[in-house]
């Protein structure tokens, strides 16, 4: 089977601007520099390629932590209320604050070029009427960037509400009007699969009051259980760590569909 997809390391980028970029993702953001950290930043680089000198819309901007990515685009930022109260970000200075899935939206028709929506669609109730507002809100020829998971623990509660398949995000987006570019995993599956391994591991003993620090074999080894199971993990995803192969159980998806009104 070929590879999907190669990303590209921090020495492959001639750009020192890029540079500068990557250890800020790496080491600021601390996304680390694994094989979906790579496949992450390089979905931000293509966007910021695609943002320059136009209007970029960070749709669930957060702490804002993407906007070093667009210093030659106009950014604008959107936070949704219920995001701004949880994360207790009043301090924060956002140009829309407004649900991204409500009939109020605050964009006005036609007036981005791109939105960039990172681990967000999650934490929307109603993604088609989000898919709908960003449909309206993009110019022709504008791009939504969708980074989004589909093997991740529920997180952020009570405000986490979809996991999609790539067909189910494909079938969405089509339905509002969207023509799609590229949507793939974001991951490998040894990735998704063994991500959240020993989280489910000591979730499971905890409850049942088993320890892991000495697992005691039937012939009576005792085995620190959590350190030879990471060191496991880690060898594997050491292993698979060089390209993404088109995977069904990847940790989430990367995609770009575009406004395209014929």
């Amino acid at each position: 089977m070929s590879p999907l997809h190669t990303p590209r390391t921090r020495d492959q980028y001639l750009n020192e601007d890029e540079r500068i970029l990557y250890d800020y993702f790496v080491k600021t953001l601390c996304f680390g520099d694994d094989l979906h950290s790579r496949l992450s930043f390089e979905f931000l680089i293509e966007v910021r390629n695609f943002a320059k000198g136009k209007t970029v819309l960070d749709a669930g901007a957060g702490h804002k932590r993407f906007e070093p990515f667009f210093k030659n685009s106009n950014y604008l930022s959107l936070e949704h209320h219920s995001g701004i109260d949880m994360k207790n970000m009043e301090g924060i200075s956002y140009d829309f604050v407004c649900e991204l899935d409500g009939d109020d939206f605050a964009v006005d028709g036609g007036s981005v070029d791109a939105i960039y929506n990172h681990s967000v669609l999650e934490h929307i109730a109603k993604p088609e009427k989000f898919f709908q507002n960003a449909f309206n809100a993009l110019k022709e020829g504008g791009r939504l960037f969708i980074h989004c998971p589909f093997t991740y623990v529920e997180h952020e509660a009570p405000f986490d509400y979809n996991r999609f398949t790539r067909y189910g995000l494909r079938k969405r987006l089509e339905d509002a009007g969207f023509c799609i570019v590229k949507l793939m995993p974001s991951s490998n599956a040894a990735y998704g699969a063994t991500s959240f391994v020993l989280n489910a591991i000591e979730h499971e003993c905890t409850a049942r009051g088993i320890t892991l620090e000495g697992v005691t074999f039937p012939d009576g080894d005792v085995v620190p259980l959590v350190p030879l199971l990471t060191l496991m993990l880690n060898y594997v995803n050491k292993m698979t760590d060089d390209a993404i192969y088109d995977s069904a159980f990847p940790i989430g998806w990367i995609c770009v569909a575009e406004k395209n009104v014929k």
